[in-house]
């Protein structure tokens, strides 16, 4: 039965369809620094036989004798009139290059390569974030997201976080024009960068994404970790009830793991209050999931679906007098949320704007998230001078590349986040406790900072502006349990408003302090 509904398959897929191994794309596996998953798409006639990945630390080219590895197709489907397949690689080694081509009866492919993310928290990400990429014309390649993918090229993250709506239509030519303008975020010396994918609304069959990327949740909705215990990200799907299980689940992972790293990142589809007045508040997502990202310390949140641009200022959920929609400014507890969607879909009016809004706009962008232990920040990218823009190096992601084109608005071009401590009733026994009653604040020439240490922990102190500059490092050194006072010297900061990071091992709180 199964060959008999293959053999009508391929006579029923456009003979422009048979092409060799091609489409490819990368995403986690298990482990996200030690582990990934590797798919593409292939011809029909070659069906039934698996093609062999070879790969190994060395580059061998597309030599394939020469790979010391190699791994067998592990999934596949024939989802969008496409044979998608898949291999699954693991026991790989955290924060190394790894070279493969892929075999078939056609020949081998180009040679590709991975990095894979860094396993402790002591080494820094790149992120690029965004979504909405359906094309202008949908049934043709090009438009902005060409520029946009070829930016990711550029950038060369360690990883992308993508936010739904990756057609119009969910059709197979979409899906197929989508693939093919996709191989552009692969650079020039063959490097592919794993994906975080989510649901958007216009993924109206619910296994599309499943069908395209192995998403490891049939309902769309999971939690990985990167970088040891830096970074958790909820990627949640707001296409199903957003209460319900899928807010059970939320609940039950963060009691388990709400504490366990540095920041926790939210990425969703649609904007829980939109910058763009067509689009719908979703008030069934605020009152489920807002209060938990607020309870267990979450520092950023990344929407789609409304092809606006926009950040806020910290929020944090609110009924009282000066809330605005249901949120307030809190510069301190609060968690920042950007988005909405603009890579390669049609432009929309950012014409609905709050009280906590820091800058909204109209263009083609998204956002280049830099994820250190001691802080985050966030600079949002205008990609239509792609072809223009210089390449970072792999082994240095950080220093933007020449013509780089970053949004700078009247608030600044960088957010700066910083990390804080989750209090909930599943913390730590351990948790790092740090008296937010810094005295005197205001200050003049000096203040005292007082915290206590339940075990000897290297405690790093340090003041930033509010543009994310550090202005100094107070204290940064082996400390002994206990409670310890320390007096910070102000007499050579000017007046203003001023952020102190404090770092207790993986524990971590921000807050303001205003020198007089």
């Amino acid at each position: 039965m199964m060959k008999r509904s293959l053999l009508l398959f391929v006579f029923l897929i456009p003979l422009s369809l048979f092409a060799g191994t091609e489409k490819f794309r990368l995403m986690f596996g298990e482990n996200t620094s030690t582990s990934m998953i590797i798919g593409w798409s292939k011809k029909l006639p070659d069906l039934l036989t698996d093609p062999i990945v070879y790969y190994g630390k060395e580059d061998f080219g597309t030599d394939h004798t020469k790979y010391p590895l190699q791994a067998t197709v592990t999934d596949f489907n024939l989802g969008k009139g496409m044979v998608n397949q898949f291999v699954r690689l693991v026991d790989l080694e955290p924060n190394t290059k790894y070279y493969f081509v892929v075999r078939d009866l056609d020949g081998n492919s180009r040679r590709y390569y991975f990095i894979t993310l860094p396993d402790n928290p002591e080494t820094p990400i790149s992120i690029v974030s965004g979504g909405d990429s359906r094309a202008t014309e949908e049934f043709v390649s090009g438009g902005p997201r060409v520029n946009a993918n070829l930016m990711v090229s550029k950038l060369r993250p360690h990883m992308l976080i993508y936010s739904g709506d990756y057609t119009d239509f969910d059709t197979p030519l979409e899906w197929q024009r989508f693939l093919d303008d996709w191989q552009l975020t692969t650079t020039e010396d063959g490097r592919m960068f794993p994906v975080v994918h989510t649901r958007g609304n216009h993924e109206y069959i619910p296994s599309s994404i499943i069908e395209m990327f192995l998403v490891p949740h049939p309902d769309a909705y999971y939690a990985q970790t990167f970088g040891g215990n830096l970074l958790r990200i909820y990627t949640l799907n707001t296409e199903i009830a957003q209460g319900g299980a899928q807010t059970n689940w939320l609940r039950t992972d963060l009691e388990q793991n709400g504490d366990k790293t540095i920041y926790r990142f939210a990425n969703y589809h649609r904007s829980i209050r939109p910058h763009e007045s067509g689009k719908s508040p979703q008030e069934v997502a605020y009152q489920n999931w807002v209060p938990l990202f607020f309870q267990y310390g979450f520092q950023l949140l990344n929407e789609g679906d409304s092809h606006v641009i926009k950040a806020t200022w910290p929020v944090r959920p609110s009924t009282e007098e000066g809330n605005d929609r249901g949120f307030i400014r809190d510069d301190v507890n609060g968690f920042v949320i950007v988005g909405e969607g603009c890579w390669g879909a049609p432009v929309r009016a950012a014409n609905r704007t709050y009280s906590w809004t820091r800058d909204a706009d109209s263009f083609n962008g998204y956002n280049l998230i830099f994820v250190s232990k001691e802080k985050i920040e966030v600079r949002t990218i205008k990609y239509d001078n792609a072809a223009d823009v210089a390449s970072v190096t792999d082994e240095d992601p950080f220093t933007l590349p020449a013509n780089l084109d970053v949004w700078n608005p009247s608030n600044g071009d960088v957010i700066t986040i910083f990390p804080k401590n989750v209090t909930t009733s599943a913390h730590s026994k351990n948790a790092i406790q740090i008296n937010l009653n810094v005295f005197p604040n205001p200050a003049v020439d000096q203040t005292q900072i007082t915290y206590n240490l339940p075990v000897a922990e290297r405690v790093i102190i340090q003041l930033y502006d509010f543009n994310g500059k550090r202005i100094k490092t107070i204290y940064d050194r082996k400390t002994s349990a206990g409670e310890h006072t320390l007096t910070v010297d102000l007499s050579d900061v000017n007046e203003g408003n001023y952020l102190i990071s404090v770092i207790a091992g993986s524990h971590n709180k921000g807050f303001k302090l205003s020198k007089l």
